[in-house]
Protein backbone atom coordinates (compact mmCIF):
# COMPACT_ATOMS: atom_id res chain seq x y z
CA UNK A 1 0.00 0.00 0.00
CA UNK A 2 0.97 3.57 -0.30
CA UNK A 3 -0.17 7.08 -0.04
CA UNK A 4 -0.68 9.24 -3.22
CA UNK A 5 -1.81 12.75 -4.06
CA UNK A 6 -4.15 14.01 -5.88
CA UNK A 7 -3.15 15.17 -9.57
CA UNK A 8 -5.12 17.26 -12.54
CA UNK A 9 -4.01 17.97 -15.66
CA UNK A 10 -5.33 20.70 -17.90
CA UNK A 11 -5.80 18.71 -21.30
CA UNK A 12 -8.17 21.50 -23.11
CA UNK A 13 -9.90 24.91 -22.78
CA UNK A 14 -12.42 26.28 -24.77
CA UNK A 15 -12.17 27.98 -28.07
CA UNK A 16 -14.40 29.53 -30.27
CA UNK A 17 -15.23 29.05 -33.47
CA UNK A 18 -15.92 32.52 -34.94
CA UNK A 19 -17.24 31.46 -38.29
CA UNK A 20 -20.08 29.34 -37.15
CA UNK A 21 -21.14 31.25 -34.25
CA UNK A 22 -21.02 33.80 -36.91
CA UNK A 23 -23.27 32.06 -38.92
CA UNK A 24 -25.46 31.07 -36.27
CA UNK A 25 -26.20 35.01 -35.66
CA UNK A 26 -26.45 35.84 -39.32
CA UNK A 27 -29.61 32.95 -38.91
CA UNK A 28 -31.31 34.69 -36.18
CA UNK A 29 -30.09 37.90 -35.73
CA UNK A 30 -27.25 39.51 -33.71
CA UNK A 31 -23.97 39.61 -35.61
CA UNK A 32 -23.66 43.55 -34.10
CA UNK A 33 -23.19 41.41 -30.52
CA UNK A 34 -19.81 39.46 -31.86
CA UNK A 35 -18.94 42.37 -33.58
CA UNK A 36 -19.30 44.55 -30.46
CA UNK A 37 -17.20 41.71 -28.34
CA UNK A 38 -14.60 41.48 -31.39
CA UNK A 39 -13.47 45.39 -31.29
CA UNK A 40 -13.11 45.41 -27.64
CA UNK A 41 -9.75 46.47 -26.75
CA UNK A 42 -9.74 43.97 -24.22
CA UNK A 43 -11.79 41.32 -25.51
CA UNK A 44 -13.45 38.39 -23.72
CA UNK A 45 -11.80 35.12 -22.97
CA UNK A 46 -13.04 32.19 -25.26
CA UNK A 47 -15.05 31.07 -21.70
CA UNK A 48 -16.22 34.27 -21.36
CA UNK A 49 -17.61 34.68 -24.96
CA UNK A 50 -19.04 30.85 -24.68
CA UNK A 51 -20.80 32.42 -21.15
CA UNK A 52 -22.31 35.44 -22.73
CA UNK A 53 -23.10 33.48 -25.98
CA UNK A 54 -25.08 30.75 -24.02
CA UNK A 55 -27.24 33.30 -21.53
CA UNK A 56 -27.92 35.47 -25.00
CA UNK A 57 -29.48 32.51 -26.71
CA UNK A 58 -32.21 31.84 -24.14
CA UNK A 59 -33.27 35.41 -24.13
CA UNK A 60 -32.53 35.97 -27.79
CA UNK A 61 -31.12 39.19 -26.46
CA UNK A 62 -28.07 40.30 -28.77
CA UNK A 63 -30.07 43.20 -29.36
CA UNK A 64 -32.97 45.03 -29.59
CA UNK A 65 -35.41 43.79 -31.72
CA UNK A 66 -34.65 40.54 -31.87
CA UNK A 67 -37.17 39.37 -29.01
CA UNK A 68 -39.91 41.55 -28.21
CA UNK A 69 -39.57 41.47 -24.77
CA UNK A 70 -36.37 42.87 -24.61
CA UNK A 71 -36.22 46.30 -25.34
CA UNK A 72 -32.33 47.01 -23.90
CA UNK A 73 -29.52 45.45 -23.50
CA UNK A 74 -26.30 45.16 -21.41
CA UNK A 75 -23.64 45.87 -23.21
CA UNK A 76 -21.35 45.92 -20.59
CA UNK A 77 -20.00 41.68 -20.13
CA UNK A 78 -19.18 41.93 -16.41
CA UNK A 79 -22.79 43.79 -15.75
CA UNK A 80 -24.30 40.64 -18.27
CA UNK A 81 -22.85 37.93 -15.74
CA UNK A 82 -23.77 40.15 -12.86
CA UNK A 83 -27.08 39.73 -13.67
CA UNK A 84 -27.27 35.90 -14.91
CA UNK A 85 -25.69 35.08 -11.52
CA UNK A 86 -28.48 37.32 -9.61
CA UNK A 87 -31.04 35.74 -11.98
CA UNK A 88 -29.63 32.25 -10.91
CA UNK A 89 -29.31 31.10 -14.38
CA UNK A 90 -26.20 29.34 -13.52
CA UNK A 91 -26.56 26.39 -16.32
CA UNK A 92 -24.87 29.41 -19.01
CA UNK A 93 -21.62 29.27 -16.81
CA UNK A 94 -21.36 25.42 -17.73
CA UNK A 95 -20.21 26.75 -21.69
CA UNK A 96 -16.82 27.33 -20.39
CA UNK A 97 -15.96 23.54 -20.63
CA UNK A 98 -12.17 23.05 -19.50
CA UNK A 99 -11.22 19.03 -19.82
CA UNK A 100 -8.84 17.61 -17.44
CA UNK A 101 -7.38 14.13 -16.39
CA UNK A 102 -7.57 13.10 -12.84
CA UNK A 103 -5.20 10.97 -11.38
CA UNK A 104 -5.34 9.80 -7.54
CA UNK A 105 -8.12 10.73 -6.87
CA UNK A 106 -11.38 9.31 -4.75
CA UNK A 107 -14.38 7.27 -5.99
CA UNK A 108 -16.47 9.85 -4.07
CA UNK A 109 -14.98 12.61 -5.85
CA UNK A 110 -15.64 11.37 -9.19
CA UNK A 111 -18.90 10.30 -8.35
CA UNK A 112 -20.06 14.04 -7.48
CA UNK A 113 -18.88 15.02 -11.06
CA UNK A 114 -20.62 12.29 -12.97
CA UNK A 115 -23.61 13.13 -10.28
CA UNK A 116 -23.52 16.67 -11.46
CA UNK A 117 -23.04 16.40 -14.66
CA UNK A 118 -19.54 18.94 -14.81
CA UNK A 119 -18.84 19.39 -18.35
CA UNK A 120 -22.09 19.09 -20.43
CA UNK A 121 -23.82 22.77 -21.00
CA UNK A 122 -27.01 23.58 -23.09
CA UNK A 123 -28.78 26.51 -23.65
CA UNK A 124 -32.22 26.35 -25.51
CA UNK A 125 -33.96 29.97 -26.86
CA UNK A 126 -36.53 30.45 -23.58
CA UNK A 127 -40.57 30.65 -24.87
CA UNK A 128 -40.94 32.27 -21.34
CA UNK A 129 -38.96 35.48 -22.47
CA UNK A 130 -38.79 35.32 -25.93
CA UNK A 131 -42.04 36.30 -27.56
CA UNK A 132 -42.54 34.97 -31.04
CA UNK A 133 -44.45 36.81 -33.65
CA UNK A 134 -43.67 34.14 -36.51
CA UNK A 135 -43.49 30.59 -35.20
CA UNK A 136 -41.27 28.53 -37.00
CA UNK A 137 -42.43 24.82 -37.29
CA UNK A 138 -42.37 21.29 -39.00
CA UNK A 139 -45.08 19.56 -39.82
CA UNK A 140 -43.65 15.66 -38.91
CA UNK A 141 -44.55 12.58 -41.83
CA UNK A 142 -46.80 11.35 -39.01
CA UNK A 143 -48.94 14.74 -39.10
CA UNK A 144 -48.64 15.05 -43.10
CA UNK A 145 -52.72 14.22 -43.88
CA UNK A 146 -53.75 16.57 -42.08
CA UNK A 147 -50.54 19.28 -42.80
CA UNK A 148 -53.61 22.14 -44.15
CA UNK A 149 -55.05 21.77 -40.40
CA UNK A 150 -51.75 22.20 -38.91
CA UNK A 151 -50.61 24.99 -41.14
CA UNK A 152 -54.13 26.89 -40.05
CA UNK A 153 -53.54 25.91 -36.24
CA UNK A 154 -50.10 27.50 -35.95
CA UNK A 155 -51.26 30.76 -38.38
CA UNK A 156 -53.70 31.08 -35.78
CA UNK A 157 -50.91 30.81 -32.50
CA UNK A 158 -49.09 33.51 -34.27
CA UNK A 159 -52.24 36.09 -35.20
CA UNK A 160 -53.03 35.63 -31.54
CA UNK A 161 -49.89 36.32 -29.91
CA UNK A 162 -49.80 39.53 -31.78
CA UNK A 163 -53.36 40.43 -30.92
CA UNK A 164 -53.05 39.49 -27.57
CA UNK A 165 -49.75 41.06 -26.96
CA UNK A 166 -51.20 44.32 -28.61
CA UNK A 167 -54.53 44.00 -26.08
CA UNK A 168 -52.61 43.57 -23.23
CA UNK A 169 -50.24 46.82 -23.77
CA UNK A 170 -47.08 44.80 -23.22
CA UNK A 171 -45.52 46.56 -25.41
CA UNK A 172 -46.00 49.88 -24.24
CA UNK A 173 -43.17 51.88 -22.38
CA UNK A 174 -42.84 50.58 -18.61
CA UNK A 175 -44.58 47.36 -18.46
CA UNK A 176 -41.62 45.54 -16.63
CA UNK A 177 -40.22 42.66 -17.68
CA UNK A 178 -41.35 40.18 -15.12
CA UNK A 179 -45.09 41.48 -16.61
CA UNK A 180 -44.08 40.94 -20.53
CA UNK A 181 -42.23 37.33 -19.16
CA UNK A 182 -45.47 36.41 -17.66
CA UNK A 183 -47.87 36.87 -20.70
CA UNK A 184 -45.12 35.40 -22.93
CA UNK A 185 -44.95 32.43 -21.18
CA UNK A 186 -48.90 32.06 -21.44
CA UNK A 187 -48.86 32.47 -24.96
CA UNK A 188 -46.42 29.63 -25.57
CA UNK A 189 -47.65 27.60 -28.34
CA UNK A 190 -49.14 24.34 -27.58
CA UNK A 191 -48.97 22.08 -31.29
CA UNK A 192 -48.19 18.85 -31.97
CA UNK A 193 -45.99 20.63 -34.43
CA UNK A 194 -42.56 20.79 -33.10
CA UNK A 195 -42.21 24.08 -32.86
CA UNK A 196 -38.61 25.20 -33.89
CA UNK A 197 -36.00 27.30 -31.99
Amino acid sequence: MHETTPQVFLLARPSIDFEGMRGYLQAVGGESWLDLREGEQEGPSAGELLLEFGGRACYRSWEPGLNPNVSRIRTDRREYFANILRSGHGSVLEHANYSFALRNVSRVFTHELVRHRAGSAFSQESLRYVRLTDIGFRVPPALEPVREQVLSIVEQLEEFQVSAAKELGIDSDGVPFHVKKEVTSALRPRTHARCAT
